[in-house]
């Protein structure tokens, strides 16, 4: 049998009845009945406040709650996540409480809001077994990268959705009393109200004459110290609250103190000599801003008043400096914008002409920094949350672009500068492109700086350790920089003539993004930075995934000196070996375990042949840059010697038979030989990918191969036509590949470059093209024979990515 506290109050000790049953039994909601008659639902005083983290957490503090009867202690902080930011809308998230009968807890949890322009927080839940009592609401702006105090609304002594617990008895029943009260007050002063009247307009008009006298011989900020005093008599004379405000900045004393409420109520003091100010107000309850400012710096101070009473709160200077530098010259002289978390302007500062502006925060928040050069801007952000020095770097970055339209097939008309990226005209848009003077054999280059602009290479001795020795005369490759004999020549020099790619710190980041519906079309960009994530720079990864400062292509064909595949001048090109000898080779110039020198890799032609792209605007190299060594060989006694064109600087070409041709410093990069590419395969019909050595490109093996199991597949991309032609199709990947897919083309039409497949074995890719093919070579390839394939045709030649430092 059980009891309930109807029946017999509460609480009892239970006997046995003439059944052996307990005659006074309760559950647990006969306590929380009994309980609710003497405490209300809430939070205790000081409980459970929610403190911002300067991140996307809040913590709960310690304390006790009351909900409905049931009681909870939370004995140790408490950390709650607040869910990411919408780019587009704002929302009110709240922090509870939460009963739950059917779990039979109570527990902290955020509760998200809706996203809207100008949102509202969410009713708590208080039905079902559920019931919530709301501790705060949290702001979360579009975009916010972090929770700080000034967006938490403290919520608790909110009756409708917390308060706080408290007796409930908090009302007693004055009406008879104050009904007699009333008519007495009425009967005297209807008695005494006329004479009162006359006696105080009589006191009025003689104080205030008093006073007009008096504020001629006081000083200003006393008659303005003795106005606040009588104001505050005329507010009301016994209630308020008494706000004492304290610092421990010199530089404020005699400055104003101002004391603002949530709604824009001011109430201003000054501080003493003593770095002291009192202020007594009525009308300000809840979330208010205690200011003072000297003629720079700023104090300030959100504080609570949750209700009438006696506070003390101390302001002082809040300091964090943030030095913004730049590496760019361009950006000295120029202005840094400064904007907070509520794109506020805050602040502008200067860059030197050592490329350093230091802004001072006056308040942690996420700032934003912002340079406009050039009709563009460039902005970085920070995040201040403590009194420190900070560091944030801002560079004008380059970016060259181009369209290729796979529809169009006049090849010179094929690609276009006029693009942009993110509304911006690329620097190239009206550019002039480069192409070979035949009257000359050298280069115009057009609207291009293809001295010493970013994406250049540079002529090198690299020794075997990766390291570089010397830069060559760009002019003539058998003197160093300074004029003096070069080893380019020497088969007993311990390295090899290599291209240096990367300049002043600046890899080369290209990314691609094809046409929507339409693979065969795409946009290139090119910059000298990662400007977004869909920037790839693979040609600058090192065997161990590391992004590195340069990568090296050969300037030569590969000769072979004691079995070792070297870039040397003056020697006959190595021919008719299998791969996996041009590999061994290759690899034998490794100094340690890791696979810095390999054979010419996929990353590295891609690169090129987008450069190539970019500067001559015509998908017929060899009409824009020169034929090359295209016809006439049918033998290796045919090929040309390494260094025919030292002296002939970085391009060189001609529109007759029998010469090479350079581009980027580096000879023969088509015709003469066939050169055997690592990292792309044409499996059984599949063709397949690999950008780095490393697992660094999303593959998922380490190191080339001829099989491919673990590269990056090329979807829709088995090659069809007829093997042998042009072809004029080619795939456009995210990733920055350019893959041959139809051979349907001819030498004047589309990319005017041959393509042979072969889908019923797995081919090891070789490009360039020989010196029998013609107008096909250029940016020809061979996915037709397997890595074991060995003619007087096909060679190698080195790559390199040292490791990082």
């Amino acid at each position: 049998m059980s009891a309930n506290g109807k029946d017999y109050g509460y609480f009892f000790n239970s006997e046995k009845d003439s059944q052996q049953q307990d005659d006074r039994t309760y559950d647990a909601d006969s306590f929380s009945e009994w309980l609710r008659k003497f405490f209300t639902t809430g939070v205790f005083q000081g409980d459970l406040e929610v403190l911002a983290n300067n991140n996307m957490t809040v913590t709960v503090q310690t304390g006790y709650a009351n909900v409905e009867g049931k009681v909870r202690l939370f004995d140790a902080n408490t950390t709650l996540i607040i869910e990411t930011a919408d780019a587009t809308y704002n929302r009110i998230d709240t922090v509870v409480v939460e009963r739950n009968d059917t779990n039979r807890e109570i527990t902290l949890k955020v509760v998200k809001g809706g996203y809207a322009t100008d949102p509202t927080p969410t009713a708590p839940v208080r039905e079902n077994g559920v019931y919530q009592l709301v501790l705060a609401e949290i702001y979360v702006a579009a975009g916010a990268t972090q929770i700080t105090q000034s967006i938490i609304t403290d919520k608790r002594e909110d009756l409708t959705v917390c308060g706080l617990v408290i007796t409930p008895v908090d009302t007693f029943d004055f009406n008879q009393l104050k009904t007699q009260f009333d008519a007495y007050l009425a009967e005297f002063k209807a008695t005494r109200a006329a004479g009162f009247e006359a006696w105080e307009l009589t006191q009025q008009a003689a104080f205030e004459a008093w006073f007009d006298e008096m504020k001629d011989q006081l000083s200003e900020d006393a008659a303005g110290h003795l106005q606040n005093e009588i104001d505050e008599l005329r507010e009301d004379g016994l209630s308020g609250s008494i706000i004492t405000v304290t610092t421990d900045e010199t530089a404020l004393i005699g400055k104003p103190v101002i004391l603002t409420d949530s709604q824009g109520h001011t109430k201003t003091g000054v501080f003493d000599s003593n770095k002291t100010c009192q202020l007594r107000v009525v009308e300000f309850i809840g979330q208010c801003t205690i200011s003072s400012t000297d003629t720079i710096d700023t104090a300030s101070k959100i504080v609570q008043i949750p209700y009438f009473g006696n506070y003390e709160f101390e302001i002082n200077f809040w300091n964090a400096t943030v030095n913004i530098t730049t590496p760019s010259s361009e950006f000295h002289g120029q202005q840094v914008v400064v904007t907070d978390s509520e794109q506020h302007t805050v602040g502008t500062v200067t860059f030197s002409d050592q490329g350093l502006a230091v802004f001072n925060a006056k308040a942690p928040d996420t700032y934003t920094f912002t340079v406009t050069y050039g009709g563009d801007t460039f902005e970085e952000e920070v995040v201040v949350s403590a009194q420190t020095t900070y560091s944030v770097e801002i560079s004008y970055y380059t970016i060259y672009g181009f369209h290729i339209n796979g529809n169009e097939s006049v090849p010179a008309d094929m690609i276009s500068y006029h693009v942009q990226y993110n509304g911006r005209n690329v620097d190239n848009y009206d550019f002039t492109p480069a192409s070979m003077n035949y009257s000359t054999n050298k280069l115009n280059a057009g609207s291009w700086n293809l001295v010493d602009d970013f994406f250049v290479p540079r002529s090198c001795m690299v020794k075997y350790n990766g390291q570089v020795d010397y830069y060559l005369n760009e002019d003539d490759e058998t003197k160093k920089a300074d004029g003096t004999a070069s080893d380019v020549a020497n088969t007993s020099y311990g390295g090899n003539a290599m291209m240096e790619w990367g300049r002043d710190g600046k890899q080369i980041w290209i990314k691609c993004v094809p046409d929507t519906g339409d693979a065969f079309s795409a946009t290139f960009y090119v910059a000298d930075r990662q400007v977004d994530s869909d920037f790839h720079a693979w040609s600058f990864y090192d065997p161990d995934g590391n992004l590195i400062p340069h990568c090296y292509t050969a300037k030569y064909n590969g000769v072979n000196i004691s079995s070792k595949l070297r870039s040397i001048s003056g020697q006959s090109i190595l021919n008719n070996v299998a791969g996996s000898t041009e590999v061994t080779y290759a690899t034998a110039n490794n100094v340690n375990s890791k696979t810095e020198w390999y054979t010419e890799v996929f990353a590295d032609r891609m690169m090129i042949d987008v450069l190539l792209l970019m500067i001559g605007r015509n998908m017929n190299v060899q009409a824009q840059f020169g034929n090359g060594h295209y016809t006439g060989g049918s033998q290796a006694s045919h090929l040309l010697q390494t260094g025919t064109m030292n002296g002939k600087g970085m391009f060189y070409g001609t529109n007759g038979t029998g010469k090479g041709v350079k581009v980027f410093g580096m000879e023969n990069y088509w015709g003469n030989q066939w050169r055997r590419t690592a990292g792309w395969l044409n499996v059984s019909g599949t063709q397949k990918i690999k950008w780095t050595w490393s697992k660094a490109d999303g593959s998922n093996q380490v190191g080339y191969d001829a099989t491919g199991s673990g590269y990056i597949t090329i979807a829709s991309a088995t090659p069809t036509g007829t093997s042998g032609n042009c072809y004029n199709k080619a795939k456009y990947g995210s990733d920055g590949s350019m893959i041959p897919t139809t051979a349907s083309g001819s030498e004047t039409t589309y990319y005017c470059d041959g393509l042979w497949f072969n889908n019923g074995q797995s081919n090891y890719a070789r490009v360039g093209g020989d010196c029998s093919d013609s107008f096909l070579c250029g940016r020809a390839v061979v996915l037709y024979n397997a890595f074991s394939h060995a003619s007087w045709y096909v060679g190698a030649a080195l790559s390199l990515k040292p490791l990082a430092a």
